[in-house]
C-alpha cells in the first residue's frame, strides 16, 4: 500500500510481494498464509488498472523528414530504393514492423488506378480475416506507388510472385536483386528505418520504428472518422490510437 501510495510502477508492487513470498519460502509455517490474501491479489489487480507503466514515449518523424526520405538519386543503388520504400510504406499504411517485413509479393496489386495491400497477419486481427490497404496513384514521381513499381522492377519482383516484398540484397549474374526466399529480421527492420532518420540529418534516438505510424496516422486523424482511422490503422481499442495521434 506504501508503494501504491507513492506512485510506485505496478511492477515494483508486483516484484515487492514476490520478493517478501520468496523470503518467506525459507521459513516453512510462518506468515506464508498472510502472503496468500486475496486483498494482496486486488491489490495487484487495482494497481495494474491505475498506474501506468513509465515509458519513453517516441517522437513521430516529421512530414518534411518523410519527403527527404523518399527522394533518390540519379542512379540509386537496389538497397537505397529498398529503405526508401519502407519508410514510405511505414507511414502511408501506418505498418507496425511485424506487418512491413512480412509484406508479400503476392499480397499486391498493382494497376492504373493505385496499389492495393493485403494485410494477412496482425496481431490484433485475431481471427486472421486480414485487412486490405489502398494507395491510390498520383503524378509526382515520387509517389510511393511509383517508387513500388521502381522497387519491384530493380528488385526483379513482380506482384503476385511467392516472395517476400523486402529481403537482403544479394548478386545474381552479376546483378543486385531482393531475396525474397525469407523476411528481414526484427533488427534488420528497426536499423534500417532508424539509419534513413540519420540520413535525413536527425538524430535516432528520440525515435522508433513506430515514428512513422505515429505520424501517419497524425496526418491522417483530421481528414478521416476517428472509426476509420482506427479501421485503417488496425487499432483494436481507440485507447491505443490516442497514444499515436
Amino acid at each position: 500500500v506504501f508503494l501504491k501510495d507513492q506512485g510506485y510502477s505496478n511492477f515494483s508492487i508486483k516484484l515487492a510481494l514476490v520478493s517478501f513470498k520468496w523470503i518467506h519460502s525459507f521459513f516453512p509455517g510462518r506468515a506464508t498464509k498472510k502472503l496468500e490474501d486475496k486483498f494482496l491479489d486486488r491489490l495487484i489487480a487495482s494497481a495494474d488498472r491505475t498506474m501506468d507503466s513509465k515509458k519513453a514515449q517516441k517522437s513521430p518523424v516529421s512530414k518534411e523528414m518523410i519527403a527527404k526520405m523518399v527522394i533518390l538519386g540519379t542512379n540509386p543503388l537496389l538497397a537505397d530504393i529498398r529503405d526508401s520504400l519502407m519508410a514510405a510504406l511505414s507511414y502511408s499504411l501506418l505498418l507496425r514492423n511485424d506487418e512491413l517485413r512480412h509484406l508479400s509479393c503476392k499480397h499486391l496489386v498493382l494497376n492504373d488506378v493505385g496499389l492495393t495491400v493485403n494485410i494477412v497477419s496482425s496481431k490484433t486481427d485475431v481471427i486472421r480475416k486480414g485487412k486490405k490497404l489502398f494507395l491510390a496513384r498520383q503524378d509526382s514521381k515520387n509517389s510511393v506507388v511509383s517508387l513500388v513499381e521502381r522497387y519491384l522492377n530493380v528488385g526483379s519482383l513482380k506482384p503476385g510472385y511467392n516472395s517476400f516484398l523486402f529481403g537482403n540484397v544479394v548478386k545474381c549474374n552479376c546483378k543486385d536483386v531482393i531475396d525474397g526466399s525469407k523476411p528481414l529480421t526484427y533488427n534488420q527492420c528497426r536499423d534500417i528505418l532508424l539509419a534513413k532518420i540519420e540520413n535525413v540529418g536527425c538524430s535516432s534516438k528520440a525515435f522508433g520504428t513506430h515514428s512513422f505510424r505515429s505520424r501517419g496516422a497524425s496526418s491522417l486523424a483530421p481528414k478521416v472518422s476517428p472509426f476509420e482511422l482506427q479501421l485503417s490503422g488496425r487499432w483494436a481499442d481507440a485507447r491505443s490510437l490516442r497514444n499515436y495521434v
